[in-house]
């Protein structure tokens, strides 16, 4: 009878909390959470836990799903739930492959949270970019319903499935409490009760979203108002519904940091000739292809950066495409076309795999001209040999078994896209970031391009150090007028244009001593990266310190400095600055490599050395303002925020102190880990990783299982 007592007892004090919170928006904060506070206190005084979970903030996804009526006429019962059940676990890969949890399901319709049971900053992104790839899901899956299911002469085709979807987003607290007999956990609350009003509200077919959702992804979406909704009389909210994702390129950018940001100086005679040589090509229509090549920290993309500023000033419509190669993938063939295509059609790394591959179909269609061959069989062709996967294409399936034909074609089909591109845009400007690390086979693709597309105002762009060439000695070949190939190389900057920048980042200094910007650009013998961190470590040590009245140095500490002869010896310097914590931080991160999670640092520190996902997040959070590491908007993992080494030489530096101690298991653990994290559609994206990871882990046989898969 006693343990029946304590039952009910806990029973109604979940039902009092779940009221509470249902009342919230007339009772107030303060007061529901003064009263569920104590009651979730007394609840912990039972020998029975609370069966409750509270969250102060969690993003809520509602769908429902329509267009059963119509098709009850073509199909029976068990078909049209045959259909649903399909749909519905393609739309729940969608949520899952975007961090979400699906909370339940109700026949014909889903509820979704994002940031349960950790909750980060980009919760609303990721719910929104859920939404979005569930409705083009929805669209896919209802094309694909009415293909023939069979190639006999009739083609007999499946009953067409018309399914319609509306979604709402909205933000704030809930609990997760076991409901009656459930097992599982049923979010409630007002934020529960409002995304089920705003998902009735919204348009079939559309995303709505509230203000406390558009206020979070501002500058992120296209979005158009969508009144108001009515949560009682005296009581409404703003909702917008949204339209698309924005171009990156136009998306809202929020800069956190010293601000240490220089303007741009000198370059003068190398811009002019990269300006000449562009302007040659739109007058003549001919391709090039334009190499930078310079030191580490010499300026190559602030160089192409004043370069873009021109582009964009020309009377002309200007296409810009542009790919970073990183050093993991310069073995995995057509990475950097892979990257160019993803970064143009604005593809994300997390959608599924089949919003992938109709993003890119649709890219291809958008660019595509009036020619014999279907832009479906260009963009399947072109595509499987880029690295998407359109191995299911009846137009694929004949040259998966001969490499060459595929090839032949794919590369026909590469070229053709750039000839129809040339008829939308004049110039076609190609930018390859860090060249030096671009692939064999993009390489040679860019050699083809240059082949059968010489005549289209096309220029390609490579920035690259100088040991690029190695590889491709007829590229730096520039003084032939008559040659496609022009080499640039950056110079080192003057004493004067070093002072200049000196002089522009230490601007908040009402008196910038001679001795301490002559000792600054001395040292850094003219590379704009040296002086930025120069400046950067004096910061760190305090001899340069943040006034309101203007930034103060102390001079008498310049002789504490020790002489620093290379970029990598002041990127050791600063390291040296920080805290043990944040040292070992910054260590577990570069085992990940230059591109990391939070919560793969959580994994590696475990035992003596383990820290709170509170502590961690802190540390990250100071060594972005430090600007030695940046947080990337969107994860490639669901279960953690992606972070960024701002540069590969301080990856480098911070990875060579690592103990050598159980590195080897260190690795092998990182690459399980991640093959256990990441989705099955992703593969492609995390292969260079997982095989490095092994390569270094001392398993050769397993990395090179992994490479095969490349």
């Amino acid at each position: 009878m006693e343990m029946i007592e304590k039952v009910i007892d806990q029973q109604v004090m979940e039902e009092a909390i779940a009221t509470l919170e249902r009342h919230r928006r007339i009772l107030g904060d303060d007061v529901v959470e003064t009263a569920v506070t104590a009651l979730q206190e007394q609840a912990s005084l039972t020998e029975f836990a609370p069966s409750i979970q509270q969250y102060d903030t969690v993003t809520v996804l509602q769908a429902d799903i329509s267009g059963f009526t119509a098709m009850s006429a073509k199909m029976d019962a068990e078909q049209v739930r045959d259909a649903l059940n399909a749909l519905w676990q393609r739309l729940d890969n969608v949520v899952l492959s975007w961090g979400g949890q699906i909370e339940q399901h109700t026949g014909d319709g889903l509820t979704a949270l994002f940031g349960v049971p950790v909750a980060q900053e980009d919760d609303a992104q990721r719910a929104v970019l859920a939404a979005l790839d569930m409705q083009l899901e929805l669209s896919l899956f209802n094309e694909e319903a009415s293909e023939p299911t069979d190639t006999s002469p009739l083609g007999r085709l499946q009953p067409r499935t018309d399914f319609r979807m509306r979604i709402g987003v909205h933000c704030g607290s809930l609990l997760l409490r076991r409901v009656g007999q459930s097992v599982g956990q049923t979010a409630v609350g007002d934020t529960v009760q409002v995304v089920g009003r705003l998902e009735k509200q919204c348009p079939v077919g559309s995303v709505l979203i509230t203000y406390d959702v558009y206020r979070q992804v501002f500058g992120l979406f296209d979005v158009e108002s969508g009144g108001l909704l009515s949560l009682s009389e005296d009581d409404e909210l703003p909702v917008y519904e949204v339209k698309k994702e924005k171009s990156r390129a136009l998306q809202t950018q929020v800069y956190q940091g010293y601000g240490f940001k220089a303007g741009f100086v000198g370059r003068i005679p190398e811009l002019e000739r990269i300006e000449f040589a562009l302007q040659e090509t739109l007058d003549s229509s001919v391709m090039q292809v334009v190499t930078v090549t310079g030191e580490v920290g010499i300026g190559k993309t602030r160089f192409f950066d004043e370069f873009e500023r021109w582009l964009e000033m020309l009377p002309v419509r200007v296409c810009l495409m542009r790919a970073r190669s990183e050093q993991s993938e310069q073995d995995q063939p057509y990475a950097a076309f892979r990257q160019l295509f993803m970064n143009y059609f604005e593809i994300h790394q997390r959608s599924t795999l089949s919003v992938v591959l109709e993003k890119f179909s649709r890219g291809v269609a958008r660019s595509a001209g009036t020619h014999a061959v279907s832009t479906q069989e260009q963009a399947h062709v072109m595509g499987q040999l880029l690295g998407f996967d359109f191995s299911h294409s009846a137009y694929v399936k004949n040259l998966e078994d001969v490499p060459e034909k595929l090839k032949q074609y794919g590369m026909q089909d590469l070229a053709r896209f750039f000839t129809d591109l040339s008829a939308q845009y004049m110039p076609i400007v190609i930018l390859f970031e860090d060249a030096q690390w671009v692939d064999e086979a993009s390489l040679a693709a860019i050699e083809y391009l240059l082949e059968y597309c010489y005549d289209l105002p096309i220029m390609i762009v490579c920035l690259a150090r100088p040991s690029f060439l190695q590889k491709r000695p007829l590229w730096g070949v520039g003084d032939d007028p008559l040659s496609p190939y022009l080499k640039l190389s950056l110079p080192s900057l003057s004493a004067v244009e070093g002072g200049h920048i000196v002089a522009d980042i230490l601007r908040n200094m009402p008196h910038l001593p001679s001795r301490l910007s002559d000792l600054v650009v001395f040292s850094a013998k003219g590379n704009p990266l040296y002086l930025e961190q120069f400046i950067r470590l004096l910061y760190d040590d305090d001899i340069i310190q943040f006034r309101e009245e203007g930034d103060q140095v102390n001079l008498g500490r310049l002789e504490e400095l020790g002489v620093f002869n290379t970029l990598a010896d002041l990127y050791f310097a600063r390291v040296m600055l920080l805290t043990e914590l944040e040292k070992d931080i910054l260590k577990a991160a570069s085992i990940v490599g230059r591109e990391f999670w939070d919560a793969a640092i959580l994994e590696i520190l475990e035992g003596e050395n383990a820290v709170s996902k509170e502590t961690l997040q802190s540390v990250l959070a100071g060594l972005e303002q430090r600007e030695l590491i940046v947080r990337q908007r969107a994860s490639l993992l669901a279960d953690g925020s992606q972070y960024t080494f701002t540069h590969d030489l301080l990856h480098d530096v911070v990875y060579q102190q690592v103990s050598t101690f159980a590195l080897e298991e260190r690795h092998a653990l990182l690459a399980d880990w991640l093959i256990t994290r990441m989705k099955p559609h992703q593969i492609s994206s995390f292969v260079p990783m997982i095989a490095a990871h092994y390569e270094k882990a001392g398993q050769q046989a397993v990395a090179a299982q992994w490479r095969e898969r490349e």
